[in-house]
């Protein structure tokens, strides 16, 4: 692990500075930047001095702006910053904004553009640097050079036999895709339509704390349940699922049969894995970059194994085809909020007593690894409250998706879009509701319904 000093001017450079930060954080190095001591240009000299003199590394960051001159000084904060990482003897690396690279004008600092220039020449010059053109791939270069460096250095492979980077490669990709079976044209031909499920997820709503009833399970899946729907006082209490997961470092997510756990966490798992990652798709609670591991654990439970570290180690060789050491996982799960452990489908362990022992470890494990995020999903009908709640796990609710039917709308005009329906009618359509309420159906049955019903009106047609 690795001091890594981030320079740049603040005001042009936020949402880049923030992809390089996330980049970091998930190649588990310190990232050490002015949003420490303020989040604007004129920040503390001395302080930022100092800081660069304890790093390992130096980071330079240039668009179009020059940036803020202290007083007393000829150069800006971050040209005097890149001067004391060479006088130091630092390693250097610089990431510069490609000139035929679109920029808004009103982030180009027109009256210094001489100074900026010459400045670019100067990095361009004395080191390395590689140019990026964006969000979207500074954290690529980043991470390439990064990397590069750890090799040279002997940092990289310090304490770590595991390569965490590619282990998110590879859960990214097992979990990306939506497969729909298509049926198109006249001659009805088949084929597989691979949807990103992060294009077509829609959040639910949640409240805090378990619900006042237990339906049974029969009750849950007939069409003739009829829960009362929130009253205006009761909206004002519900939020976003997005923005509570990984809130408390451990939760219970409580819902429904079909209302959605599970595709709430594979959404999670995939914005902490994507390689271009977005801050605005993770979840608030999850925005400093954790590895994610997911224990589905019906299966854990059928596999006898002894301990969730141990399940984590087997089902990354065997479902993901990456090797982890446990050791290395263990060093993970110990630091705090380098990892969040997603515990699906409490309720899939049939025999209340194996449930029973598995909220037990929930609870050793989250004393065992307190640094560790620990979230567990359960059906509503059934569920103990009381072990969890002992050990402090804060619980939620998710509403049914179902009951929102402009979140079933925007899922099926969503599903539509991406296998190429447009709302005019066409010989798709069919296709296209049976498709999606059929893949709707397997993951949140009591909402499939409505889902067709939307999907139909999405684009166009009536319901058969």
């Amino acid at each position: 692990m690795a001091k890594v000093y981030v320079s740049s001017t603040y005001v042009d450079l936020r949402e880049v500075r923030e992809q390089v930060r996330l980049t970091l954080r998930r190649m588990d190095h310190n990232d050490i930047a002015m949003e420490y001591y303020t989040a604007e240009d004129a920040r503390p000299l001395d302080k930022c001095l100092r800081d660069v003199d304890a790093c390992d590394l130096y980071i330079c960051l240039v668009a179009w702006r020059y940036g803020y001159i202290p007083e007393g000084y000829e150069h800006s904060i971050t040209e005097l910053e890149y001067r004391r990482a060479v006088q130091a003897g630092k390693s250097c690396l610089a990431f510069l904004l490609a000139e035929d690279a679109p920029w808004p004008f009103n982030l180009v600092e027109s009256d210094a553009i001489g100074r900026v220039k010459a400045f670019r020449q100067e990095l361009q010059h004395n080191l390395t640097a590689s140019f990026f053109t964006g969000v979207g791939d500074i954290g690529a270069r980043v991470a390439e050079a990064v990397h590069a460096w750890g090799k040279r250095e002997g940092i990289s492979v310090k304490g770590s036999r595991t390569d965490w980077e590619t282990y998110r490669a590879a859960v990214f990709e097992k979990h990306r895709w939506v497969r729909l079976a298509v049926i198109a044209g006249a001659k009805q031909d088949r084929r597989f339509t691979q949807i990103p499920l992060t294009d077509i997820f829609v959040t639910q709503r949640t409240t805090a704390g378990r619900p006042a009833y237990d339906i049974p399970e029969d009750a849950l899946q007939a069409d003739t349940v009829q829960l009362d729907e929130p009253t205006e006082a009761l909206s004002a209490l519900q939020e976003p699922s997005l923005d509570v997961l990984g809130r408390e470092s451990k939760q219970v997510i409580l819902g429904g049969p079909g209302s959605g756990k599970s595709t709430l966490f594979h959404f999670a798992i995939l914005t902490l894995c994507d390689p271009v990652p977005s801050e605005t798709a993770i979840p608030p609670g999850l925005r400093h970059g954790p590895i994610p591991f997911l224990v589905e654990l019906r299966q854990y439970a059928l596999r006898k194994t002894r301990n969730f570290v141990e399940y984590i180690v087997d089902q990354a060789r065997e479902f993901y085809g990456v090797d982890i050491e446990a050791d290395d996982l263990r060093a993970v799960l110990q630091q705090d909020g380098r990892a969040v452990v997603l515990f699906d489908g409490l309720d899939e362990i049939l025999n209340p007593t194996e449930r029973a022992q598995v909220a037990d470890q929930f609870d050793a494990f989250a004393r065992q690894y307190v640094g560790a995020g620990i979230v567990v999903s359960s059906r509503i009908a059934g569920y103990d409250p009381e072990r969890l709640q002992l050990g402090g796990f804060s619980h939620y609710t998710l509403l049914d998706f179902g009951r929102s039917a402009g979140s079933s709308t925007n899922a099926a005009r969503r599903c539509c879009s991406k296998i190429g329906i447009s709302s005019a009618r066409t010989s798709n359509e069919t296709s296209c509701c049976r498709s999606t309420s059929a893949w709707w159906a397997s993951r949140r049955p009591r909402s499939s319904r409505t889902f067709q019903r939307t999907c139909c009106c999405s684009t166009g047609r009536a319901r058969s």
